[in-house]
């Protein structure tokens, strides 16, 4: 891997912890449903973009898919955790 790839899965990294901690901020505010649109939404996007043969849109396709799977995760989780009686 050359040096702009390691630049790019750096950005990457930082991108999805920094979405991931977006995620629980929302969900700690009581706002899943809101986490749910903004995961589904970011996993829809992903499949609309084509990425043809450039790493960089390959990296952003992955990176939206990710995001938007671990959103799902956190907004059911978030909204299941708020159904259970205590």
């Amino acid at each position: 891997m050359d040096g702009i790839g390691k630049v790019l899965v750096g950005i990457a990294v930082v991108a999805l912890a920094a979405s991931i901690a977006g995620y629980w901020q929302l969900t700690r505010s009581g706002q899943h449903k809101l986490v749910l649109v903004i995961a589904v939404m970011l996993y829809v996007v992903s499949f609309v973009i084509a990425p043809g043969r450039s790493r960089e849109l390959h990296g952003l396709v992955g990176l939206l898919r990710i995001a938007g799977f671990v959103g799902v995760l956190f907004g059911v989780a978030g909204h299941v955790s708020r159904l259970r009686p205590r």
